[in-house]
């Protein structure tokens, strides 16, 4: 996020967006980011959208075609929201097929159902509340191990 706002990019970031990974409103404040109360509200400045997950309904009836929605989208399992997004006419960036490194983890059965499972453990371990130094359990596809 950093280097965004340095390159001069304004970043929203909704209220509460980060809670579940122990991220505080505060520390994106910290790196620059500006901090809107709802989603409406960072539909109504963003042009890039950037999620975790598909868009909800109400969401994909704040996308307007000044939008780019960067997300997984599995749209043959979708119809609705499928049709939803073409009646924006905004731009819907599906990941499922492509080879970035974020998708390529979720499409490999030893991610989903082994390496991942290790990690509620080490959360546990290590505690939420903040970041931790240590080693990477299950490692990353197409990361070397550290020497």
């Amino acid at each position: 996020m950093r280097e965004l706002v340095d390159a001069g990019h304004e970043v929203y970031v909704q209220s509460g967006a980060g809670l579940g990974s122990a991220i505080s409103d505060e520390m994106y404040e910290a790196q620059g980011a500006s901090i809107p109360s709802d989603a409406a509200a960072v539909f109504g400045e963003a042009e890039l959208i950037v999620k975790v997950k598909e868009p909800q309904p109400a969401e994909v009836e704040m996308l307007e075609p000044r939008h780019t929605l960067f997300t997984y989208l599995h749209l043959a399992a979708d119809v609705e929201l499928t049709r939803g997004l073409m009646r924006t006419g905004s731009t819907a960036s599906p990941t499922r097929r492509s080879r970035t490194p974020a998708a390529a983890p979720a499409a490999r059965p030893d991610v989903r159902g082994g390496r991942q499972d290790r990690h509620p453990g080490g959360r546990l371990r290590a505690g939420r509340s903040r970041w931790a130094d240590g080693d990477l359990l299950g490692g990353v596809p197409g990361v070397p191990p550290p020497t």
